[in-house]
């Protein structure tokens, strides 16, 4: 059998205390009395009290002052109060209620009526504790869930700061300076660049990958792809000094990706510009796989050109024919590779970074050294997309040098 339920009754008259304790022992409650709110305020601290009966004019602390500090005092513990008066009149239940009051009773209370008007209380105050039930166990399970996400979050972390260390360090080489961008819009992205070099070979493998999709499945797709790729043309550079193997061959390396995605079970399908360049001469080719067209700032001219069309993407058809596309880097110029995701990132105008403000920005910074450039270009993109982008955003920027430059060394971390 369940424990009766416990009423503060405050009543400074005692008859009317006595007769309403009675009264409330044989309707089966438990019944603790007091004569004022001073008084009750200090029982109702101890907890244990389900409802509060008061009458609304006693000493020291009347039932208005009695209604307002229990709201006060107990804001996650609701008490039903229901409040005394021998007279009730319209701007009487007004002022109760905007004390904190739930019911009214005339003093002295037909039996009947107060027993049902108890039982609406106690129906109240179930429903109340039921709340508050549901509201813990919510809480319980939010800050299980937050530390759930505050370990995800630490693992994503350390998975982006491992993915940042795969990106090349910005270098220069003999021939070639290049330097970066790379925000992703989760923790970890889609997006991933490199630039492949030994200081026994003048040739150089550059390459970015934007694999549909953002967070961690397309960042686990891109890390793969990233081992593959560098690791493969590292080997070839050291054996043969780029000079053959299909990783310095970029016609070979895009349809050898694009065998391998047919072969998968999966329906991922990434973009991808991968491409070589000897430093000594500037001469390069490149392949564009779906990939946005990369520029090249041409130093002599002061101007910009776009170099290829995008093509398919990798892994979207099983039989594709990809095209090589041969440049050359005077002195001074640079070949500008990007993402989707930098160009496409709109302002509030819904006007597109890459329709004309990305190449305005790189036209104002040509004449600044490379990692002010890249600097530029990163505040002029966040400017315009408010920090509000939702693809992964790289930019990879080659710089050809006089070939007299100070030969750098593989500054892979």
């Amino acid at each position: 059998m369940s424990e009766p339920r416990r009423i503060l009754l405050v009543e400074d008259e005692p008859t009317t205390q006595q007769m309403l304790g009675i009264v409330l022992r044989a309707l089966g409650y438990d019944v603790v009395t007091v004569a004022n709110g001073v008084a009750a305020m200090d029982v109702l601290a101890g907890g244990g009290i389900d409802l509060v009966i008061t009458d609304r004019h006693m000493p020291e602390m009347d039932g208005i002052t009695l209604c307002r500090a229990i709201r006060a005092s107990f804001p996650d513990h609701y008490l039903y109060v229901m409040m005394l008066s021998a007279q009730i009149d319209d701007s009487s239940v007004v002022q109760g209620l905007e004390a904190g009051a739930d019911d009214f009773l005339v003093k002295p209370p037909d039996f009947a009526e107060l027993r049902a008007r108890l039982k609406a209380g106690i129906r109240i105050i179930d429903l109340q504790r039921q709340l508050e039930q549901r509201n813990r166990t919510l809480a319980s399970a939010h800050q299980s869930l937050e530390k759930a996400y505050e370990h995800i979050r630490k693992d994503l972390q350390a998975a982006a700061d491992s993915l940042r260390r795969q990106l090349p360090r910005p270098a220069e080489l003999d021939g070639l300076r290049f330097d970066w961008l790379f925000e992703p819009s989760d923790m970890i992205g889609g997006d991933i660049l490199d630039v492949v070099h030994r200081p026994d070979s003048p040739v150089t493998v550059f390459y970015q990958i934007d694999v549909a999709g953002h967070g961690v499945p397309a960042a686990l797709s891109s890390f793969n792809l990233q081992s593959l790729l560098s690791g493969a043309a590292l080997r070839q550079l050291a054996e043969t000094g780029g000079t053959t193997g299909w990783a310095t061959q970029p016609v070979a390396v895009v349809e050898e990706l694009n065998r391998r995605a047919q072969r998968s079970d999966d329906d991922d399908y990434f973009t991808m510009l991968y491409g070589v360049i000897d430093r000594r001469t500037g001469e390069g080719v490149l392949t564009l796989a779906g990939h946005p067209p990369p520029l090249v700032w041409r130093a002599a001219s002061r101007r910009l050109e776009t170099l290829g069309d995008s093509g398919f993407p990798v892994g979207m058809l099983p039989s594709v024919n990809y095209e090589e596309l041969p440049f050359t880097l005077a002195a001074g110029d640079r070949l500008i590779v990007h993402s989707d995701g930098l160009s496409d990132c709109v302002d509030a105008e819904e006007r597109a970074f890459g329709d004309g403000e990305l190449a305005r920005c790189l036209a104002e910074a040509a004449a600044l050294p490379l990692a002010d450039t890249i600097a530029m270009v990163g505040r002029r993109f966040a400017d315009w997309c408010a920090d509000a982008h939702f693809d992964d955003v790289s930019l990879l920027i080659l710089e050809k040098t006089a070939a007299e430059a100070a030969e750098g060394q593989d500054d892979r971390d």
